[in-house]
C-alpha cells in the first residue's frame, strides 16, 4: 500500500504540494490526474525516494521511507516520464543491468528479464541499442525496467506518452492484469486514460489534492471545475 499524510513540498518560494495526504490499497489502481505542471512528477519521485520532502510522512506497504528508505526503494518499480536509459546499452544489457541494480540473483536474472521483454513486447529488439529505438520503445523498456522483480508496488509517470493506441491498450492490459496483487498509481493528464484504468482518482491542482472514485461519471466536468482548464 501507500499512504501519504500531511506532504509538504516547494521549489524557492512556489508551494509544489500543499498538505497533501492520500492512501491507495493493495488490489488498487489508482490515477493522480492533473494539468501540466501541476506537481505530478514531485509527488512521485518523493514516493519513489527520489526526492526528500520538506516535511510529511510517506509509507510503503507500512514502512516509513523516512526510516527505511532502502528497503521501501525495493518495494517500488518505478518508472519515471523521463526514464534514464542508457543509450549505449542493447534492450538486453539494460534490463540485466536494472536486474542487479535490483539485487535480483544473478541465477535468477535470465528467468526475470526474459519474462519482463516477453511481458512488455521486447524480444525483437533485445539485442539492439537503446539509441536507435522509437521513443514508444523506450517508453516500454522504462515500463519493463519497473515491472522487473516483481516489485509490490508500481509507480507510473505518464506511462503511455509516446505510446501508440496498440501499445496503450497493451499498457492497460498489463495493470489489469497486475493490480490484483499489487498497488498501482499512476499520473497522467489525459481524462480517458484515468476513466480506462482507475479504481479510484485523485485530482492535484495547485498544490491540493482531491479524491473520488471511478464511478463518478462526469469525471471531465469536475476536472474542468477544479483545475479552471476550458
Amino acid at each position: 500500500m501507500i499512504k501519504i499524510t500531511d506532504l509538504n513540498h516547494s521549489f524557492g518560494d512556489r508551494t509544489v504540494l500543499n498538505h497533501i495526504s492520500l492512501f491507495v490499497k493493495k488490489g488498487e489502481a489508482a490515477v493522480l490526474l492533473g494539468p501540466n505542471g501541476a506537481g505530478k512528477t514531485t509527488l512521485m519521485n518523493i514516493l519513489s525516494g527520489a526526492l526528500v520532502s520538506e516535511s510529511g510522512t510517506v509509507e510503503i506497504d507500512g514502512r516509513s521511507m523516512a526510516e527505511e528508505r532502502a528497503l521501501c526503494q525495493s518495494l517500488i518499480g518505478y518508472a519515471p516520464e523521463s526514464p534514464p536509459l542508457y543509450g549505449q546499452m542493447t534492450v538486453s544489457e539494460y534490463l540485466n543491468f536494472s536486474a542487479g541494480l535490483k539485487r535480483i540473483e544473478k541465477k535468477d536474472r535470465e528467468e526475470a528479464v526474459g519474462r519482463i521483454s516477453e511481458m512488455f513486447d521486447l524480444e525483437d529488439v533485445f539485442s539492439r541499442r537503446i539509441e536507435n529505438l522509437s521513443r514508444g520503445y523506450r517508453q516500454r523498456i522504462s515500463l519493463a525496467q519497473a515491472f522487473l522483480g516483481d516489485p509490490a508496488v508500481i509507480l507510473l509517470d505518464e506511462p503511455t506518452s509516446g505510446l501508440d493506441p496498440g501499445q496503450i491498450k497493451d499498457v492497460r492490459d498489463i495493470i489489469f492484469s497486475v493490480k490484483e496483487q499489487k498497488t498501482v498509481l499512476f499520473s497522467t493528464h489525459i481524462l480517458q486514460e484515468a476513466s480506462a484504468l482507475c479504481d479510484r482518482f485523485f485530482i492535484l491542482d495547485r498544490g491540493r489534492i482531491q479524491s473520488f472514485d471511478s464511478m463518478i461519471p462526469d469525471l471531465e466536468d469536475i476536472f474542468l471545475k477544479i483545475t479552471g482548464k476550458k
